[in-house]
């Protein structure tokens, strides 16, 4: 028969197994052999298991070790080893720190982790993006824990990040934040001629990149060092600017400016001022024309500058170039004012012209004005048009506007009669709506449509009234037109009033979690709509989260007790004793001591206590000395009621000497024993 001796596939020789506290592991020993052989496994000379698996449960620190797999059949045996380990997420042993570097430096972080099993995965960002996917990562030399920079530049300024992984969570990571300084260097931005009007105001920027920021700036004109502050032909060095005040020819020139900080000085940059004087009008059109409906006209407007000027004119915000205006068979449209620009790089200068064409219709109204007279009406007033030669009436068009969600909805337009004054009223409007207004001039020629307006009526909302407070809700009744309701709430008596929500019902659910259940709070309530103001505040309701009536009852009995403890110790302690004389009994309480009042607003608790008129009387018994003997505070036992009988009720007073002492023993004793209770 065919036999071969035993040989273990799996583990290898002393294969390493990682694994965490509390963990499920299995062992698995794959043999060879026959007959198939025996699998027994050992750990520290002890047999821990039979069979191929190893199994443990739950790991503790006692199962880490070296576990053997023993294969055994008649030709022999076979043994392999796995070392249980225990894992550990890396940890940082020092964080990075900061860095500042000046530009064209090197620099040079090393990531220090330890971990369990050593086998740890380095990545390394920079303002969260992974280095190897940036221009920087053509620069950085990244070796697991050590990432360097050669010849850094500006932008890499930021943060760096490595974060350590060895298959066992939680990764680590520590991070740094580099700062690299460079000297002040002209900004892209830099602008090297300007040109500025004559008597204008104008300010010249030197403008630097530079870390740190610059601590001086220099300027000179034309070769010569100018001083900070200083003033001369109307301008002033403010640090980084220039400032030209009524600018005349004088201040034309080279300036140049430069900055330092610690790292060095920037290079010399130079800027071209030219004073210029702004265009001039050689040919300025007429103030005024007339002209009759279908004639034409034509006007010029010329001028000069240094740099030369464009020209062009504008008509109801309408660009029409070139400098000759010509209007051809004029028209309503043609009316209005012209204006003629000349404009350069310094300045714009204008001349008006306005055109009046008679035998149309009349021009639009302006300045239309809408004032409140009632929460429904409006007073309206505006400025006429040109009439157009004729007589000119005014109609008024109004109409209501609704927004549903997104679409705006005009519903159908309203007309007034004919009037022809420039002041009417409008009543009977819907209380909180929108509308929109138009008022169209028209004569004997025809009627032109103006631009609209449009405005909400003048409604007010009314103020909330019956304000309820329970243990769950503020309610209050519902005001006609409010959409929500604004609640504001007082913490404490001296605090501001602050918004708790705005609701849409007319009630507010109160967290009793986060009022303060010892203090009153104030309430007040404004009722609220979209375009409109919140009303008037409602009255305030105040409302006291007080105890309930079971932790009255148990204040009380703390109280109570206290109160007996201390009359104990008055009574042991004390040196005087109550002389003869009454006392009443303890105040008797009604079963209704504590009353509920007002359901449905602020709750209070109220305390009724009534005193008792019991008139009897309990007498007290005193020695010769004056010394109260309380006959009912002192035990009756049979030592006591035999010192009676000798002492107190026998008829003989020889031994009145040793009564007092012996009686005074006693008390002594009383005492003692009410202490110690």
């Amino acid at each position: 028969m065919f036999s071969a001796p035993p040989k273990i596939t799996s583990p290898t020789a002393d294969q390493e197994q990682f694994a965490q506290l509390g963990q499920k592991i299995r062992l698995h020993c794959k043999t060879q052999g026959v007959p198939p052989p025996d699998v027994i496994w050992t750990k520290s000379g002890q047999v821990v298991a039979q069979g191929e698996v190893l199994a443990i449960d739950e790991l503790t620190l006692a199962d880490q070790g070296k576990y053997v797999c023993h294969a055994t059949n008649v030709e022999g045996t076979d043994r392999a080893a796995t070392l249980l380990h225990f894992s550990q997420g890396p940890i940082i042993d020092y964080p990075l720190s900061n860095k500042t570097v000046v530009e064209g430096t090197n620099v040079f972080w090393h990531c220090a982790v330890s971990a369990n099993p050593k086998n740890i995965t380095y990545r390394w960002t920079k303002d969260e993006i992974a280095i190897n996917t940036i221009e920087l990562g053509l620069r950085a030399h990244v070796h697991g824990p050590d990432f360097g920079i050669s010849k850094v530049h500006r932008d890499d300024k930021g943060w760096y990040r490595c974060e350590a992984t060895n298959g066992f969570p939680p990764a680590a990571q520590t991070s740094a934040f580099l700062n690299v300084q460079f000297k002040p260097e002209l900004s892209s931005e830099s602008k090297t001629m300007y040109v500025v009007a004559e008597g204008a105001d104008s300010t010249v920027n030197c403008n630097m990149l530079a870390n740190p920021s610059p601590s001086t700036y220099f300027w000179s004109k034309n070769g010569l060092i100018l001083t900070e502050n200083q003033k001369s032909h109307g301008f002033r060095i403010e640090k980084d600017q220039l400032v030209f005040e009524n600018a005349t020819v004088e201040d034309s020139g080279m300036y140049a400016c430069w900055a330092e900080n610690v790292i060095g000085r920037s290079d010399v940059y130079e800027m071209h001022v030219i004073i210029t004087a702004p265009p001039v009008f050689s040919k300025e059109p007429p103030a005024a024309i007339k002209l009759e409906s279908g004639e034409n006209a034509e006007a010029l407007c010329d001028g000069y500058g240094d740099p030369p000027p464009t020209q062009y004119w504008l008509h109801n915000k309408r660009k029409i170039e070139g400098k000759n205006l010509k209007i051809m068979n004029a028209s309503h449209e043609d009316h209005g004012v012209y204006e003629c620009v000349l404009q350069n790089q310094v300045v714009s200068v204008t001349r008006n012209m306005t055109v009046t064409v008679h035998n149309t219709k009349p021009q639009c109204i302006t300045n239309l004005r809408l004032n409140c007279q009632s929460e429904n009406s409006f007073r309206i007033d505006f400025d006429p048009g040109y009439d157009g030669g004729y007589e000119q009436m005014f109609r008024l068009y109004y109409a209501e506007v609704h927004n549903l969600t997104s679409t705006e909805v005009v519903e159908a337009w309203h007309q007034s009669n004919l009037f022809n004054e420039t002041s009417v009223s409008l009543t009977g409007l819907q209380l909180f709506t929108r509308y929109r207004f138009m008022v169209s001039p028209s004569n004997e020629l025809g009627s032109t449509n103006c631009t609209t307006t449009d405005k909400f009526t003048c409604s007010t909302l009314g103020t909330p009234t019956g304000l309820k407070a329970s243990n769950e809700y503020l309610e209050w009744n519902e005001v006609p037109y409010a959409t929500s309701y604004r609640v504001s709430y007082q913490e404490n008596p001296n605090g501001q009033y602050k918004i708790m929500g705005e609701v849409a019902d007319n009630r507010i659910h109160l967290n009793s979690n986060e009022l303060n259940q010892m203090a009153s709070t104030n309430f007040f309530v404004q009722a609220a709509r979209p375009y409109y103001p919140p009303s008037q505040p409602s009255e305030v309701i105040t409302f006291k989260q007080l105890m309930p009536p079971t932790a009255v009852y148990t204040h009380s009995s703390i109280l109570l007790v206290s109160m007996c403890l201390l009359a104990i110790i008055m009574y042991v302690f004390g040196k005087n004793y109550c002389k003869p004389g009454k006392k009443k009994n303890g105040s008797q309480y009604s079963q209704d001591q504590f009353v509920y009042k007002n359901g449905n607003g602020p709750y209070y608790w109220e305390s009724e206590a009534l005193q008792s008129t019991d008139p009897n009387l309990t007498e007290f018994e005193f020695d010769d000395d004056g010394n109260q003997i309380d006959e009912r505070q002192t035990p009756n036992t049979m030592i006591n009621e035999m010192l009676r009988q000798k002492y107190i009720y026998s008829n003989g007073n020889s031994a009145l000497g040793t009564i007092r002492e012996n009686l005074h023993i006693e008390r002594l004793r009383n005492e003692l024993r009410q202490s110690a209770l």
